[in-house]
């Protein structure tokens, strides 16, 4: 079994086979912060300049950039996006949002560079997914991530306004439909609603 300690912004790893042996403490070699755990993984930032290298390949080193650290495999994996939440962690997957401004792009589609994005990394498969969908705020059980998508110019619940967080699910066996759209009542909405399974 492995316990993930903080020692002073550096990242290091207490690993224990049962509550009677010797435990060691590992540094993991990396600086990081905004730290989220549930064993075995662990989430985290790292610092370019602090690492003295470009972890995502824009050529510079000013992001914070989003890692995943396997305690059972001893395998640290690169997502090579900037995070802004805490990650939301369920089995495998890991979920959280990428700001668009900090990566200089538009990740959603809508036209603009304004948004936090939902991002999901399967750990289990060494895949990292875009799901296209803006959220300010997310939670994640099994297959499903629920997520507060603002409403920016849309009105996304009918109530005659855009200036709300709208809640959303997204099921993630399903495709995820990225189209933001404007239904004949002026409504719009991001994706389709899905029922969870």
């Amino acid at each position: 079994m492995r316990v993930f300690l903080l020692v002073t912004g550096v990242v290091a790893l207490a690993v224990s086979s049962d509550s009677r042996s010797r435990r060691d403490t590992f540094n993991l070699r990396t600086s990081g912060t905004n730290l989220t755990l549930l064993s075995p993984w662990l989430v985290f930032e790292a610092s370019e300049s602090d690492e003295g290298e470009d972890l995502n390949g824009d050529g510079d080193l000013d992001d914070w950039i989003a890692h995943v650290y396997d305690g059972r495999s001893d395998r640290m994996s690169n997502l090579s996006v900037n995070r802004t939440t805490s990650a939301r962690i369920d089995q495998n997957l890991v979920a959280f949002t990428v700001p668009e401004y900090r990566e200089g792009t538009d990740l959603n589609g809508d036209g603009d560079s304004l948004d936090h994005v939902l991002f999901v990394h399967d750990s289990g498969r060494g895949t990292t997914i875009n799901t296209r969908v803006p959220a300010s705020e997310l939670a994640l059980h099994r297959s499903h991530v629920a997520v507060n998508a603002l409403e920016e110019g849309l009105d996304l619940n009918g109530d005659g306004d855009t200036l709300d967080p709208v809640v959303h699910v997204v099921h993630l066996q399903s495709p995820v439909s990225v189209r933001r759209s404007r239904g004949g009542d002026g409504s719009a909405s991001v994706g389709r609603p899905r029922s969870p399974r």
